[in-house]
């Protein structure tokens, strides 16, 4: 096997080994068997580490499997069902999530009214495109195993962020930051289309927003 292959079976490794890390961060193996367990793992890493500067790739190779066969055994051991639901599954985060994003829509329907159309869009939609990057980022990071216990609490938050993200970044845009330059022969349904992507990306895309804010505000003081 050539290099690129172990440095792929490495790589492998790394990954695993961030998984082991993430669950001890999680809490998994704080009892006698979990203990135990850990300590396996750490000796094969420092095999396989070791393998990997001689080129044995076979024992990197068996090295990352036992790893990641010991960490699926001490997940799925019968008394971690609730360490599952919680670190496999994501619920509090797709429950929070969901309870967080359908009371902001419940208050925007209850007091939308009193707003004005553009400012209701860019707060639903903002909140929307908040809620389904808490989801993506859940899903993304149940797939790699390395969901963390701060994202539990942080994943109810985003579809309010998302709001405000959404709600800043519109009128940013429509206070003459120069990114939502509409012609007048623009129809009234393309704007306010458009007005809803602007405000669901930016719920969606913090960091895009944030830096669009930053423009915006940049641009408004004169720098």
């Amino acid at each position: 096997m050539d290099g690129d292959a172990l440095k792929e079976m490495v790589e492998q490794l790394d990954r695993t080994e961030t998984s082991v890390m993430v669950a001890v961060e999680n809490g998994l193996f704080l009892d006698t068997p979990g203990k135990i367990a850990l300590a396996e793992i750490v000796a094969l890493s420092d095999g396989a580490r070791a393998a990997a500067k001689t080129g044995a790739e076979q024992i990197v190779n068996i090295a990352a499997l036992k790893i990641q066969a010991i960490l699926s055994t001490e997940v799925h051991r019968p008394d971690r069902l609730g360490w599952r639901l919680v670190y496999v599954y994501g619920l509090p985060n797709f429950v929070g999530g969901t309870l967080a994003y359908v009371v902001v829509c419940w208050i925007l329907a209850q007091y939308g009214g009193e707003a004005s159309s553009v400012t209701y869009r860019a707060l639903f939609w903002g909140a929307t495109g908040g809620y389904v990057q808490g989801m993506y980022f859940t899903v993304q990071n149940l797939f790699t195993e390395r969901l963390r216990q701060a994202w539990i609490s942080w994943a109810p938050i985003t579809p309010l962020i998302g709001a405000f993200l959404g709600l800043f970044l519109l009128q940013a845009g429509l206070a003459g930051a120069g990114f939502l330059n509409l012609k007048p022969t623009v129809s009234e349904d393309s704007v306010e289309y458009l007005e809803a992507t602007v405000a669901a990306f930016a719920g969606f895309r913090w960091k895009w927003a944030i830096e669009k804010i930053s423009g915006a505000i940049n641009s408004l003081v004169g720098k």
